[in-house]
């Protein structure tokens, strides 16, 4: 919001010529106003998003999702997180999927926007919802993987900016109220809590325990329950715990290189990676919640602004 930081700057100004029985509190209160604003920001362009996860608790096996993919929203037919978990073929141009990229790529870029989103795995592209087959012991394993994706991570991600969850894919055959029964159904209840202490390989493209377990149940003809995984990135808050970058002062979030060093950024429904030779240039104009560009002047001009608040403050009050 270039315009909305050159007013606040104009009214923090303003304030330090205010009458002397005026003027005081008037910093504190100008902090206040510019949090408030931030925060009111953040509720209205994070309000679509959880209004769409708050309207329903399950998903209709194959029809359409609520919603596109676009700024906070992505959708993938796969769950391997990052380029470790990826199968051979999957970096192979030659094979007709080839063109299969990790979930970790688009975290990054939620996180490096400042907004959040989410990455919904078992939703194709074209938006119809297939599900996942996973058992208890598969969900743990992805849980633990986000875990260890994120400490990855440079600088790592606190585990109060991401959440991971399992939203069950029922038929649309079934009625309201048998699907409203079904998800509320705990897989924890039916599974052996000392299997679930077996430590999980991570990092790897090949198969872990709990893959091969699932594996076995099915060939058993036991039924495996579908699921979306709904990874996503909380919006950040400058005066939150789990905060970074500069804080309250600017309202300029973390930026954060993934496993592999490289940095994405959010744009619409796509990514834009930043090379070496343009990641200050590309920090620089990709640090804005709303997806427009700020130059390094803006920035400059917002930080001189405040430094003159602030030596104005200290002259006055001395």
């Amino acid at each position: 919001m270039p315009l909305a930081s050159l007013l606040l700057s104009y009214l923090l100004l303003f304030y330090q010529f205010l009458p002397e029985g005026q003027h005081l509190c008037r910093l504190s209160f100008t902090k206040k106003v510019a949090q408030s604003l931030y925060k009111l920001f953040v509720k209205l362009k994070m309000a679509d998003v959880k209004d769409v996860s708050r309207q329903k608790k399950y998903y209709v096996k194959f029809t359409k999702a609520p919603f596109e993919e676009d700024t906070t929203h992505e959708f993938k037919g796969h769950r391997n997180l990052s380029k470790d978990d990826m199968p051979w073929w999957s970096m192979d141009k030659k094979h007709e999927k080839g063109s299969r990229k990790s979930v970790s790529r688009n975290l990054c870029g939620f996180l490096n926007t400042g907004m959040g989103g989410t990455v919904y795995c078992g939703i194709v592209d074209n938006g119809e919802i297939h599900g996942l087959k996973l058992t208890q012991y598969q969900r743990d394993h992805i849980v633990g993987a986000m875990h260890d994706l994120m400490s990855r991570y440079s600088p790592p991600v606190d585990q109060r900016r991401y959440k991971v969850k399992f939203v069950p894919v029922l038929g649309a055959s079934l009625t309201e109220e048998e699907r409203l029964e079904m998800s509320k159904f705990d897989t924890k209840e039916v599974v052996n809590e000392e299997e679930r202490k077996q430590p999980h390989k991570y990092r790897t493209p090949h198969y872990c325990w709990c893959d091969k377990d699932m594996m076995a149940q099915f060939e058993h003809g036991i039924l495996i329950s579908d699921y979306v995984i709904e990874y996503k990135i909380l919006p950040w808050e400058p005066d939150g715990e789990a905060t970074g970058g500069l804080g309250s002062l600017l309202n300029l979030h973390p930026i954060h290189a993934d496993e592999e060093g490289k940095i994405y950024f959010r744009r619409q429904a796509s990514l834009i990676q930043a090379e070496k030779r343009d990641r200050p240039k590309e920090v620089f104009h990709c640090t804005q919640r709303d997806g427009t560009k700020v130059s390094p002047f803006q920035i400059i001009f917002q930080l001189l602004s405040w430094l003159l608040v602030i030596m104005m403050c200290d002259r006055k009050l001395n």
